[in-house]
């Protein structure tokens, strides 16, 4: 696959397929969290809705450690921190408090998918200091390891080592 068909991907779908390989090499274990969705009928028509506040997006083990992780997609400068649930804040927190490990990871889609990955602690003190909507990707980078998706699999064993 190019990189431009990548880019076009969701970023879900291109970290699971990274995890299958963990799971399949038995090195690892991660599902993909359910989205609870419910089909109703709103004015005669059938639709699909969220029927309450999901997992974040992976969990699983490795290296004997509990790991929640959460994957925005990026195509602009900025990451708006209402894109970040505060549900999910707490999962992460409440997982990383607990003796696990706990992750956001970025793809930047302008920058030929470079991924960067935060642990949430180092994410809540660069917000902190953060009186604005969003922030810029800039900072984010600076303080998150980055890699990419042909180096994703090594590079995050490691990290977790």
């Amino acid at each position: 696959m190019n990189k431009q068909d990548s880019r076009n991907i969701k970023f879900e779908l291109l970290i699971e397929q990274q995890l299958k390989e963990i799971n399949r090499k038995k090195i690892g274990f991660f599902i993909k969290s359910p989205t609870p969705i419910k089909k109703v009928t709103i004015k005669k028509k059938e639709k699909y809705v969220y029927y309450q506040k999901a997992l974040c997006d992976f969990i699983g083990i490795l290296n004997k450690k509990f790991i929640l992780l959460e994957l925005k997609d990026i195509s602009s400068n900025n990451f708006e921190l209402r894109r970040l649930k505060e549900h999910q804040i707490n999962q992460l927190v409440k997982i990383r408090k607990l003796g696990g490990e706990s992750f956001l990871l970025f793809r930047l889609k302008k920058e030929n998918n470079l991924i960067i990955i935060i642990r949430i602690f180092d994410y809540l003190n660069l917000i902190e200091l953060n009186d604005k909507k969003s922030i810029n990707m800039q900072k984010i980078k600076q303080i998150g390891y980055k890699t990419n998706l042909n180096e994703f699999i090594p590079f995050f064993i490691q990290l977790i080592n």
